[in-house]
């Protein structure tokens, strides 16, 4: 098995273990899908947002700005700004969920 393919099936386990995480990944699919018209099949949890999705500065504050209403958190931008993959992004909105 090649590493690249070992590394998905990896996070994948992760996701599927950790409770919430799966919809938390389903949730940010469905924005940036429908909001940012990023292609479903290039969302993945170690997808950098910049380089493999194609975002830019003002993308991210909108992605923040919509994961804050979506979860009904509150999360500052200084919290986020260093987040680079799909993956952070999951933890952060699971570490402000209440």
């Amino acid at each position: 098995m090649n590493q690249e393919i070992t590394l998905e099936i990896k996070i994948a386990d992760l996701l599927n273990n950790y409770e919430g995480m799966k919809e938390i990944l389903i949730e940010i699919k469905k924005v940036l899908v429908e909001d940012f018209e990023i292609e479903d099949d290039a969302i993945k949890p170690e997808a950098s947002f910049y380089d493999d999705l194609g975002l830019d500065s003002l993308d991210a504050i909108d992605l923040i700005v919509t994961m804050n209403n979506v979860f009904n958190i509150d999360v500052e931008n200084k919290e986020i700004e260093n987040t680079q993959t799909i993956e952070q992004l999951i933890a952060i909105v699971k570490k402000n969920l209440k």
